[in-house]
Formats: C-alpha cells, sequence, structure tokens
C-alpha cells in the first residue's frame, strides 16, 4: 500500500509542476499585457494629472496705467464737470478770492493693484475674476508760494469675470490672451457705477507652482502689468 502511495505522489509531482509553470506564463503574459496598456496611455494620463495638479491659481498684480484710464478719469472727474456747471453760477467773492490764491495742478496716476483667482477648465480654458483698485491723485497749490495746500485722491474699483485661454500650454511655460467684463465703481465721479472691460492681448507666465508673469493689455489695471502667483 506504502509502494503504491508513493508511485502515486511521484506521477502528481511532474503534473503539479506543469501546471504551475502555466500558471506562471499566463501570469507573466497579463503583466506583460498590462504593461503594454499603461504605455499606450501614458501620454494622455501625464497630461491629465498635469491639468488635474494646477487646478487653482491666485495671482497678485501690479500695473503701470495707460492712457484709457487717464481719458476716463479726467472725463469722468466731478471736479471737471463742477467747472462746467460753475459757469452758469455767479461766484461770490470768497469763491473768486479762492481761484485766484489756489490752482490744482494735473491728475497723477498711481499703479494698479489687481488681485485675481481663476480656476482650470481644460488645458486650454481658464475662468475666473479679478478685483482691481486703480487711484490718481492731484494737487492744489498756492498761487504765489507753490506749496501744496492739498491733496485729492479718486479710486476706480472694478471687478470682472475673466475668460484665459491658452495658446501654448507647458508645465514649466504658458502663453495666453484674456477678456474680463464687468462693472467700475468711480468714488469721485459723477456715476456711481460704469461698464468695464479688461484685456490682456498677450500674457506670458513662467514656473510652476510659484510662478512669475508679464502682460500686455487694456482696462483700469494697466496696460503693462507684472506680478506673480501661486498655483494649487
Amino acid at each position: 500500500m506504502k509502494r503504491m502511495l508513493l508511485a502515486f505522489a511521484l506521477l502528481l509531482i511532474p503534473l503539479l509542476g506543469v501546471a504551475q509553470e502555466e500558471v506562471s506564463n499566463d501570469g507573466a503574459y497579463a503583466s506583460s499585457e498590462s504593461y503594454v496598456v499603461t504605455k499606450s496611455q501614458y501620454t494622455s494620463a501625464k497630461a491629465y494629472a498635469k491639468q488635474s495638479r494646477w487646478e487653482h491659481n491666485i495671482n497678485f498684480t501690479m500695473g503701470a496705467p495707460g492712457p484709457m484710464s487717464m481719458l476716463t478719469m479726467s472725463l469722468l472727474s466731478e471736479d471737471l464737470w463742477d467747472d462746467y456747471y460753475a459757469l452758469d453760477v455767479p461766484q461770490s467773492l470768497s469763491d473768486k478770492l479762492a481761484d485766484y490764491r489756489y490752482y490744482w495742478g494735473a491728475w497723477f496716476m498711481i499703479p494698479s493693484f489687481t488681485l485675481s483667482y481663476r480656476n482650470s477648465i481644460n488645458h486650454w480654458f481658464w475662468l475666473g475674476f479679478k478685483l482691481n483698485a486703480t487711484t490718481a491723485m492731484r494737487k492744489r497749490y498756492h498761487s504765489v508760494t507753490d506749496d501744496v495746500v492739498m491733496r485729492k485722491y479718486s479710486t476706480f474699483l472694478t471687478g470682472t469675470v475673466d475668460f484665459h485661454f491658452a495658446w501654448l500650454n507647458r508645465e514649466n511655460v504658458q502663453l495666453y490672451s484674456a477678456l474680463g467684463i464687468g462693472v467700475s465703481h468711480f468714488t469721485k465721479g459723477i456715476f456711481n457705477l460704469i461698464p468695464a472691460i479688461e484685456t490682456t492681448y498677450f500674457g506670458i507666465c513662467v514656473g510652476r507652482g510659484f510662478y512669475g508673469f508679464a502682460e500686455l493689455g487694456g482696462g483700469q489695471s494697466g496696460w503693462f502689468r507684472g506680478g506673480f502667483g501661486v498655483r494649487f
């Protein structure tokens, strides 16, 4: 009986070895096949990972006000319209003396500051919003001594919804344009709210998680802008 069991066991050992070899070969083939599939999808998976990695952007921008900002500030200033309506109103003696004693200088534009956020919809389009503050200053001088006796500040507060379009999107470099539509509030103007359009004709962004950028555009945020931002 023992001899029969031993012979039976000797017969089973080769069969088990063949079955194990087949299983190993199938596993190796399955593993190789899985590797081939992953290899073919590597490019798209890498692009998706980059896109999902940088989903949110927060920017801080400083801009040089352009001619349009200065023209808008001058046309909507309450000082201009006060002078216009004053032509039909008789001036008192004290007003006339004040006009002779003092005079106003030209408006001086202070660099604008912008805080913005945008969200990545896909690899070429972002949607966001922007808040901007642009300030102008005007000095009043003494007619005889030319000393500054008064400073007057006027501010544009602008909010827009921004649409960003990338025509080159790499992990370290992006080239883009943008359009923003919203409203502006002039603190010292004849109108409380006016329509606002912000444009970015050309922008370049360099960096990854922390980056810097420069833009050429139009609107209250300035014609030339620069700043930094973070992605997360």
